[in-house]
């Protein structure tokens, strides 16, 4: 499956190139993984880069790539290469987020998961 789910906050406003019909953002969001290393938590925090496409009249998901909002993104990893002005090929993956919306408020988890637990 070639699926990613993330949640965080996004670094900065999305760069937003403009075409007739839609626009592609390109953000990054902060992500933190906390771990135990010798009986300690250390936490890494790292910004993921992600595109997204967008129609034009979309001002609602482009109003949420703005720096500080909390989002929850979904998508699918892309690969691409390109040539370099050496002439050398790279190959790399892109995140392409196919669903952009708020990130749940932490209310909403614990109620859910709650939900859940009777089920």
């Amino acid at each position: 499956m070639n699926s990613f789910s993330i949640t965080g906050f996004v670094c900065k406003d999305a760069e937003v190139k403009n075409f007739d019909k839609a626009s592609v953002a390109r953000f990054g969001i902060f992500v933190k993984h906390t771990e135990k290393k010798n009986g300690q938590e250390v936490t890494t925090t790292a910004i993921q880069g992600i595109e997204t496409w967008v129609k034009n009249d979309d001002k609602k998901t482009l109003d949420l790539l703005k720096k500080g909002s909390k989002i929850a993104v979904e998508g699918f990893f892309k690969a691409e290469s390109y040539t370099d002005k050496d002439g050398k090929t790279h190959n790399i993956v892109k995140l392409a987020a196919t669903k952009v919306e708020p990130a749940p408020k932490k209310e909403d988890d614990k109620s859910d998961g709650k939900d859940k637990k009777k089920k």
